[in-house]
Parts: structure tokens; C-alpha cells; sequence
């Protein structure tokens, strides 16, 4: 069962880093902290938002796609903030089927602490750890 977001996490300013999100109460290890629905953007559509500020926000989302033939979804929900990690408290998991991502805690997370996770591609920006 997911967790309320509004009483577990916040997004908050973390000042070079931009936006993030926050835990505001203890987390423990393996729990399922965010669960956000997906807007799908088919390749044609994510292809047109390659050069925007959508971009920055995206997740791949097909499995075996080409190259440049990939969809891309938009979380709806405070994972969209989650900032990258090289050394991440949290994973996320693409459900394909239900078009969701759900964000899971990799190891105890305290109240205060980012959460973060791997993106898991190239990034286009310096890492701010």
C-alpha cells in the first residue's frame, strides 16, 4: 500500500541542487514510498519535447525499443523531483502494465534526508552529491 505522500515526504529546495524530495518522517528499508501515475509520451510527442525543459524530467519507458523509437512517461507526483545519486536511498520501478512508477527505499531512510536515486543513463549535468 503506498504511503500518504503529504504526511511521509515533502518537496523542498535544496539550493544547488534545485527541488527535491524530502523525508519528513523516518523511512525504513524496502518500503514503498512513492507510487506516481505516468503521462506516456510517444516517441513522435518525446521527440517534440527533446529540446524543452520537459526533458530533464522524463523516464525511459519501453523495453527493447530502438534507439530513437522510445517512449517516454512524466511522473505525476513528487518522484518526478527525486535528484540523482551515485550513491542512491531508493530505486524506482517502471509498471508498465498499470503506467505507474513506484519508488522504493533501498535502505533506512531518516526523517530530513533526500531521497535519491540512480538514473541509470547518461546524465547531461554535474553530479551535486
Amino acid at each position: 500500500m503506498p504511503l500518504d505522500t503529504l504526511n511521509r515526504v515533502a518537496v523542498r529546495d535544496l539550493g544547488p541542487k534545485g527541488r527535491g524530495m524530502v523525508a519528513l518522517l523516518p523511512i525504513p528499508r524496502g518500503l514503498l514510498i512513492d507510487s506516481a501515475p505516468v503521462l506516456i509520451l510517444p516517441p513522435e510527442d518525446r521527440r517534440r519535447m527533446e529540446d524543452s525543459r520537459v526533458a530533464h524530467y522524463w523516464f525511459y519507458w519501453d523495453e527493447g525499443a530502438t534507439d530513437e523509437d522510445w517512449s517516454a512517461a512524466i511522473a505525476l507526483g513528487p518522484v518526478s523531483l527525486c535528484n540523482h545519486s551515485e550513491a542512491p536511498n531508493s530505486r524506482f520501478e517502471a509498471d508498465l502494465e498499470s503506467c505507474r512508477i513506484d519508488l522504493y527505499a533501498l535502505r533506512d531512510i531518516q526523517a530530513g534526508e533526500e531521497i535519491t536515486f540512480d538514473y541509470g543513463c547518461e546524465l547531461w549535468f554535474e553530479v551535486k552529491d
